[in-house]
């Protein structure tokens, strides 16, 4: 009834026995229902999805980052750094997020830096002269891009984390 009702347009012509059904001729509430009824669809739809891409793919884990790639002729190169390489201290400095590492790095162009890493779960250190950022010659480059992991989260927890993605 409420499908027939949503299909049909206000100015549609019925037979006259059907005009008791039509939409024009329902309650208050009854036409907030089926006005509602498509939002309110459109958002169990985005939750859902929401949900599925937490179970099957998972969230990116921003504050566990590595060395994605690593730039040719770049400081990073030069030292031996490599893609999955996790960066931990530079200059003394922890570097837990890759917007640590770009506020330790851009102010230390030309300067030589102590670089402390993992690599399969051994830590190791080497010294590196931060370049030059093309785009901005005031600034340093080590020469590497973040890889940001993804980690699948438990269906049981993915509930209300979809919902709080969906805000």
């Amino acid at each position: 009834l409420l499908a027939r009702r949503g299909a049909q347009h206000q100015f549609d012509e019925v037979e006259p026995g059907d005009e008791g059904r039509t939409y024009r001729q329902a309650k208050f509430h009854q036409r907030v229902i089926m006005a509602a009824s498509g939002s309110t669809m459109h958002f169990m739809l985005a939750i859902g999805l929401i949900y599925l891409v937490l179970v099957g793919i998972g969230r990116q884990q921003l504050d566990d980052w590595r060395v994605g790639e690593v730039s040719a002729a770049s400081a990073a190169q030069a030292v031996g750094l490599q893609p999955g390489d996790r960066l931990l201290q530079i200059d003394g400095e922890s570097v837990r997020s890759w917007e640590d590492m770009a506020g330790v790095v851009q102010p230390r162009r030309g300067e030589t830096v102590q670089i402390v890493f993992e690599r399969n779960g051994i830590e190791d250190q080497v010294s590196a002269t931060i370049g030059t950022n093309p785009n901005d010659e005031t600034k340093g480059q080590l020469g590497v891009a973040p890889d940001f992991p993804y980690s699948r989260v438990n269906p049981v927890a993915a509930v209300p984390e979809a919902g709080q993605e969906f805000g």
